[in-house]
């Protein structure tokens, strides 16, 4: 009998995307990059995965949709910056989870937070079809994931709709089974099923005011496994580098060439005003060398990958800062520090293509030893993701 209901729900819920005032399909959604930053030093990275509300329904920029307000909300609890990256579409189903999250380089997130079940909902997917397809997910993810929370997304959305008909009472009710089953097979996994209320107003629309609430919700369920990942990730190295998908990312970019662009250059200028720097810097590392895109100050000069600071740079987990070039055993013996009136100190941001390739770095350099704060730490940052903004500008709309 279920599989006959699931045969049946199957065009009911096409329809109601198409042609309801609540369905999907009638709603805006973002028109800006699928990313979204908040201010901060040692910033968490996050993964928000999956469909319904992760994509964004009702609002037209991410900052205003579920990511934009977590990265905030996060950022307030832990006081730290937060990257949120989105990867999201209205019809992404626990099987296209899955395969999006084999493959996908999680080893580049603190977290990830997947939104599920709406289409298994809508479809009033058998319970027994539901169980095996999340048993599969949920140990993927714990196998192969940091830390994962898993949210029941229609468990929300449905029950928020004015004067349900038979039919969306229908997929209120076996989202609520799902959210039971869902919360059995996470036991014991290092994933973990998160809950939020239920908002209801009398459109039935989700609006700004509802992502503000959820993310409200859900960001104190998280802090406590970013705060470990924080601690583990202070003096790690980044994850293993595919070589191989880093130059082509690279190539696909279109930066290694004299051709200046003059809003990396304005950016670069700056950083070098803003930090009062001898030199500002953008590099970019190809298969041997590194190459400089732009500079403000005193030119830094071409270096070998091999000499060069940016190429240990783009191995690192958070901003590379060297006070002292010239007493830091990885670098006080190579003949450009040793020369009269060359760096002393160096710090750098790394900068992503749009799909988490390190690429090249945002980078300060002077003659005189100096500190670096947590404050300057974040600034640099916020200047690196402008960088990076621009370059996945340029990738998207060549």
């Amino acid at each position: 009998m279920d599989s006959l209901v699931h045969a049946i729900a199957r065009p009911l819920a096409d329809v109601w995307m198409k042609y309801s005032g609540n369905g999907w399909r009638q709603l805006p959604t973002p028109l800006d990059s699928p990313s979204v930053h908040s201010d901060g030093p040692n910033a968490d990275r996050v993964l928000l995965m999956g469909s319904g509300i992760a994509v964004g329904f009702g609002v037209l920029s991410h900052d205003l949709a579920l990511g934009g307000n977590l990265a905030r909300r996060l950022a307030e609890s832990t006081e730290r910056g937060v990257n949120v990256d989105i990867a999201a579409k209205s019809e992404m189903s626990i099987v296209d989870a899955v395969e999006m999250y084999s493959r996908a380089d999680l080893t580049r997130y603190d977290t990830s937070l997947l939104v599920l079940g709406d289409i298994e909902a809508l479809q009033l997917l058998p319970v027994k079809s539901f169980r095996s397809q999340v048993r599969n997910l949920v140990r993927l993810l714990d196998s192969c994931a940091p830390h994962a929370f898993v949210l029941m997304g229609m468990a929300v959305a449905s029950a928020g709709i004015p004067n349900p008909s038979a039919y969306a009472r229908a997929v209120a009710e076996r989202a609520r089974d799902f959210v039971i089953i869902l919360i059995e097979e996470c036991e014991g996994l290092r994933v973990t099923p998160i809950t939020v209320p239920i908002v209801k107003h009398g459109d039935g629309v989700v609006n700004r005011e509802d992502y503000l609430g959820w993310a409200s919700s859900i960001a104190p369920q998280m802090v406590s496994a970013l705060n470990a990942s924080a601690c583990r990730r202070m003096s790690a190295i980044h994850g293993p580098i595919n070589e191989d998908a880093r130059l082509a990312a690279l190539r696909d970019m279109g930066v290694l060439n004299d051709i200046r662009n003059p809003r990396f250059d304005d950016v670069v200028e700056m950083a070098r005003n803003l930090f009062g720097t001898d030199t500002a810097a953008l590099s970019f590392i190809d298969t041997d060398r590194v190459w400089i895109k732009s500079f403000a100050g005193i030119n830094p000069g071409q270096l070998s990958r091999s000499e060069g600071v940016c190429s240990l740079t783009i191995q690192r987990s958070e901003l590379l800062v060297i006070e002292d070039l010239s007493v830091d055993p990885r670098f006080r013996d190579r003949s450009w520090v040793r020369r009269i009136g060359s760096p002393r100190f160096y710090a750098g941001y790394w900068i992503e293509s749009v799909d988490g390739q390190r690429v090249g770095a945002l980078c300060l350099l002077d003659s005189k030893p100096r500190k670096f704060s947590e404050r300057d730490h974040a600034l640099l940052r916020k200047l690196a993701l402008r960088i990076q903004a621009i370059a996945g500008d340029r990738e998207r709309h060549p």
